[in-house]
C-alpha cells in the first residue's frame, strides 16, 4: 500500500476532506509535507467563517489571521459577537440570557459534520459553562447569584479593566482596521450573539463564567459597550474601504434575557468620518431589530430617523430585510407592558404605539428591489404606501408574520392589498407566510389549509399576475 504521501493530489484531498477536525490537525502535524498539502483544505474548512468579540486576544488574533498571505484571503465571512464583560454590581443584578434549545442541537449538528473549531472535550466543557452561566440559575434558589458561583473575581476584575484599556486607547479600532484591510475577500458580515466566538473558551476558563453574551436594556454597561463594538467596526469599515456586499444584525434574537439591537445604537455615536461615509459596495442588509430603545423617550419618529441615517449609508442598497423582535405591537416602547386602551381607541391610533407606520411613510430606498418584512402590526394601507414608494424598483416581496390592524368598515384587508399589487408591481416572486388579519382572525390561520401551497408553514406563493389573482380569489372566498 502506498503512503499518503505518495498518492495523487487528487486522492489525497478526498481523503483530507472527510477527516474530522480532530484528524485533520492530527493528519497535520506528522509531517511537513502533509503539513504543506492539507494546507488549502485545512484553511478552506477552518477560516472561511471568523468570530470575533470585543476582547484584545480576539481581537488581536483576528487582525494577524487577516494579514496572513494564505489564511487571510480565504476568509469570507466575519461575524462580530456581542460578548462582552460588565462590572461586578451589574453583573450580579442582570440575569443572563439563555440559549433556546434549537441552538444546543444546532451547534453539536455544527460540529458532528466538522463545521465547528470545538474538539468532543472542549463541546463539553462549554455547555457545563452555559449551564453555569444561565439555564442552572433557574434551578437554584438557595443562591443569590447562583451563575457566579464558579466567578475568580480577580480574573474577572482584570479581563475588564483590559477590556476598558483597550477601548480607552482605541485599540478596538486599531485591530479591526487591520483585519478590514486584509479580508480582501470578506463580502459578508454578521452581527452575531454567536457563542463559538474566537478567545471564549479560554475567557471562561479563566475568569470561571462566561460573559455577557447579548445586549441588555437593563444594564447601562452593556448598551455602552455593545455601542462601541459597533461603532468601532463602521470605523474600520470606513477606515479600510472595506468591499462588503451582505451585512446581517441579528444579535440578541431566540434568546431570553436579551434585547436587539435599536437603529440608534447603529447609527450613534457618530463622527466626521460616519458622517460622511457611504459603503457603495453593499447591496443587501438584514436587520432584525428591537422595537424598543435603550432611550427611555425614544418616539416612532426619533426610531425611524435614526434607522433612516443607518440606512443612508448604502446607497446602492437593493435588497433589504427588517423584521421585529419581539413583534412591533401595541405595547409600551420600553417594558414591553400592554398599552391601557380607552374604550373609543380605534385601531388606526397604533401608529402611536408602532413603528412601522411611521417608517412606511419615511423610509425610501432608491434602488430596492427585494424586501423581506416581518413580525409587526400595521394597516394595509400602511405596507401598500411603502410598497408603492418603491413601485419602480421593487420585484421581490415577502411577508411573514404581519397582523393587519384595519379598522371595521374601512378600505383594505389582504385581499385589496394583493389586488394593488398585482395591479401596480411587475413581481418575479410575492410570499405571504404566516399573516392574519386583526377583524378576520381565521382568514390566515391554519384551519384553512385549503388556501396554501404549504399549509404546514401556511405560505401562499406567487411568481405572477396569474398566481396574485389566484390568492385573491382564495382569500375572498374565505372572507364570504
Amino acid at each position: 500500500m502506498a503512503p499518503i504521501c505518495h498518492l495523487p493530489l487528487e486522492i489525497t484531498g478526498y481523503i483530507v476532506e472527510r477527516l474530522s477536525s480532530k484528524d485533520l490537525l492530527c493528519l497535520r502535524q506528522t509531517c511537513r509535507t502533509l503539513h504543506n498539502a492539507t494546507l488549502h483544505t485545512f484553511s478552506q474548512k477552518h477560516f472561511r467563517t471568523r468570530r470575533v468579540m470585543l476582547e484584545r486576544r480576539s481581537l488581536e488574533a483576528l487582525a494577524n489571521i487577516a494579514e496572513h498571505l494564505i489564511l487571510g484571503p480565504c476568509i469570507e465571512e466575519l461575524e462580530i459577537c456581542t460578548n462582552h464583560l460588565l462590572p461586578l454590581d451589574e453583573l450580579r443584578i442582570i440575569k443572563p440570557p439563555s440559549r433556546p434549545i434549537r441552538e444546543v442541537i444546532s451547534k453539536r449538528d455544527h460540529w458532528e459534520s466538522g463545521q465547528d473549531e470545538e474538539t468532543d472535550g472542549e463541546m463539553e466543557e462549554e455547555d457545563e459553562g452555559e449551564n453555569t452561566s444561565g439555564e442552572e440559575a433557574d434551578s437554584d434558589d438557595d443562591d443569590h447569584c447562583p451563575h457566579l458561583r464558579r466567578l475568580n473575581e480577580t480574573a474577572y476584575c482584570k479581563a475588564f479593566n483590559d477590556q476598558e484599556e483597550l477601548i480607552e486607547r482605541g485599540g478596538d479600532i486599531e485591530y479591526l482596521t487591520r483585519a478590514m484591510k486584509g479580508l480582501v475577500n470578506c463580502q459578508y458580515i454578521r452581527i452575531t450573539d454567536d457563542n463559538r466566538v474566537w478567545g471564549l473558551r479560554r475567557l471562561w476558563k479563566e475568569i470561571g463564567i462566561l460573559p455577557q453574551r447579548c445586549l441588555t436594556f437593563k444594564a447601562p454597561k452593556s448598551v455602552e459597550l455593545v455601542r462601541r463594538m459597533l461603532y468601532a467596526f463602521f470605523t474600520a469599515v470606513a477606515e479600510s474601504n472595506a468591499s462588503i456586499e451582505c451585512l446581517e444584525v441579528g444579535s440578541g434574537c431566540l434568546v431570553n434575557n436579551a434585547n436587539r439591537m435599536s437603529p440608534d445604537m447603529l447609527a450613534k455615536p457618530s463622527s466626521a468620518l460616519l458622517d460622511s461615509f457611504r459603503l457603495n459596495t453593499l447591496t443587501t442588509l438584514y436587520l432584525r431589530l428591537d422595537r424598543k430603545s435603550p432611550e427611555h423617550n425614544a418616539t416612532s419618529i426619533h426610531w425611524t430617523y435614526d434607522l433612516i441615517q443607518f440606512v443612508n449609508r448604502f446607497p446602492e442598497l437593493s435588497e433589504l430585510g427588517l423584521e421585529f423582535e419581539y413583534r412591533d405591537e401595541d405595547r409600551d416602547s420600553y417594558d414591553d407592558t400592554p398599552v391601557q386602551l380607552s374604550p373609543d381607541f380605534q385601531y388606526g391610533d397604533h401608529v402611536t404605539y408602532t413603528r412601522f407606520p411611521k417608517l412606511s411613510r419615511l423610509l425610501y430606498i432608491p434602488k430596492l428591489e427585494i424586501v423581506r418584512l416581518g413580525m409587526f402590526d400595521c394597516t394595509s394601507m400602511d405596507l401598500a404606501f411603502f410598497l408603492l414608494r418603491h413601485q419602480r424598483t421593487l420585484r421581490d416581496i415577502h411577508l411573514e408574520g404581519i397582523n393587519f390592524v384595519d379598522a371595521k368598515g374601512e378600505l383594505g384587508g389582504w385581499p385589496w392589498l394583493v389586488e394593488v399589487i398585482r395591479d401596480s408591481f411587475q413581481i418575479t416572486s410575492f410570499v405571504i407566510e404566516r399573516c392574519w388579519d386583526e377583524n378576520l382572525g381565521d382568514i390566515l390561520n391554519r384551519e384553512a389549509k385549503h388556501l396554501y401551497q404549504d399549509p404546514e408553514n401556511r405560505v401562499l406563493e406567487a411568481i405572477d399576475s396569474e398566481g396574485l389573482d389566484k390568492i385573491i380569489k382564495l382569500l375572498q372566498r374565505r372572507i364570504r
